[in-house]
């Protein structure tokens, strides 16, 4: 457990106790401002990036992962074509992609990598 987590789930007890018991609501906003400036703290301590032991990146094992912000397209039926903004791994899908769609910015869907193939900067 991280830090950030630690500290979230200390303020999310404290508070629920306290409320619950209808403690003092002054007590339990100064202990919600303390934490919050913790995680503040920490969060600028951290750069305001995820925990490395939760970032992602593609399957050691598909060696020709294609980097964040190529262009891709599906290869058959329904189309989308957009960006690559992340990859995922399944027991079904050991190696897949997150394609951020082009002509719907934000939209993103997911497709194995076999469903997609890489677009040209002509196309």
């Amino acid at each position: 457990m991280s830090a950030r987590e630690g500290l979230a789930a200390i303020l999310a007890t404290v508070v629920s106790y306290m409320a619950f018991w209808r403690l003092a609501p002054i007590t339990t906003f100064v202990i919600g401002c303390v934490a919050l400036a913790c995680l503040i703290a920490i969060l600028r301590r951290e750069g305001g990036k995820a925990n490395s032991a939760h970032a992602w990146a593609p399957n050691p094992s598909f060696t020709n992962a294609p980097p964040l912000g190529t262009r891709m397209r599906k290869r058959s039926g329904s189309s989308w074509q957009g960006r690559v903004v992340g990859y995922y791994s399944t027991a079904l899908t050991p190696n897949g992609y997150a394609i951020e769609s082009e002509r719907e910015p934000g939209s993103v869907q997911i497709y194995p990598d076999k469903a997609l193939e890489v677009v040209g900067n002509g196309e």
